[in-house]
C-alpha cells in the first residue's frame, strides 16, 4: 500500500476520484483528512476531521491528531468543546495521555502533572508516560525528579538515546558534570552525530577544564 512506503501524495491523489463513489463512509473519509494532514493540507484537514467527530467518528489517535492541530492554532475553545463530546463516553488511556499534553501544551504543568502520576500509579511501567512526565517536570524545573525518571527508564531496559539524553541534561542543571559526561556518552553511543549531545560534552569539558587547547 502506498502509505506503508510514505507515498503520501500519491495515496492522496489515488484516493480523490475514488471519494464521489465512497465518500460517505466514515472510515475513508477519516482517510481524506489524514492524507491531507500529511501532504500538507491542514485545513482540509481540520474540515474534514471536525464534520467526523461531530458526526459520531470514533478513533482516538485520529481524534488526537486533530486536538494536536487545533492546538497549533490555539483554538482552545474549541478543543474543550470538541474534547468534551468525544469523551463523553468515557476517559481512555489515549484520551487521558491527550488531556495531559493539552494541558502542557497551554503551559498548565501542575495540572498535566496531576493526570501523568495518576496514569502510572497501579499499572505496568509505561515508558511513554514516563517521557510525557519528563518533560513536564523540565518545564517545572525539578531536575532531581527527572534524574530519578531516567535512571528508572533505564533500569528497566529502555536504553535510548532519550533516556541517556535525559539523565544527562539532569545531572548537567544538577551540576553532576561527572555523571552527567558518562551519560552523555552513553547517548552518544545510540546518535553519534547528535549536535546537542555534543555541545553538552564540551561544555562539560570547558567547566572541568578539559577542553581542547
Amino acid at each position: 500500500m502506498l502509505v506503508e512506503i510514505d507515498a503520501y501524495q500519491e495515496a492522496y491523489e489515488w484516493l480523490q476520484p475514488r471519494l464521489d463513489r465512497y465518500g460517505d463512509d466514515l472510515v475513508v473519509r477519516s482517510w481524506d483528512a489524514w492524507l491531507a494532514y500529511q501532504t500538507g493540507d491542514t485545513d482540509k484537514a481540520l474540515l474534514i476531521y471536525e464534520e467526523l467527530f461531530d458526526q459520531g467518528y470514533r478513533e482516538d489517535d485520529e481524534f488526537a491528531l486533530y486536538a494536536g492541530l487545533l492546538a497549533d492554532r490555539e483554538e482552545w475553545s474549541k478543543i474543550e468543546t470538541a474534547f468534551a463530546e468525544y469523551a463523553s463516553d468515557g476517559m481512555t488511556e489515549t484520551l487521558r495521555k491527550l488531556q495531559a499534553d493539552l494541558h502542557s501544551r497551554r503551559g498548565n504543568y501542575a495540572e498535566a502533572l496531576v493526570i501523568l502520576d495518576s496514569m502510572m500509579e497501579g499499572r505496568p511501567f509505561s515508558a511513554d508516560i514516563a517521557y510525557a512526565k519528563i518533560e513536564v517536570l523540565d518545564q517545572l524545573d525539578r531536575p532531581a525528579e527527572v534524574l530519578q525518571l531516567a535512571e528508572l527508564l533505564i533500569e528497566k531496559n529502555y536504553r535510548s538515546l532519550e533516556s541517556y539524553f535525559y539523565k544527562g541534561y539532569a545531572e548537567y542543571q544538577l551540576k553532576s558534570y561527572l555523571e552527567a559526561r558518562d551519560s552523555f556518552t552513553a547517548a552518544l553511543k545510540y546518535s553519534p552525530t547528535s549536535s546537542v549531545v555534543q555541545e553538552y560534552l564540551a561544555s562539560i569539558n570547558s567547566i572541568l577544564g578539559e577542553g581542547e587547547n
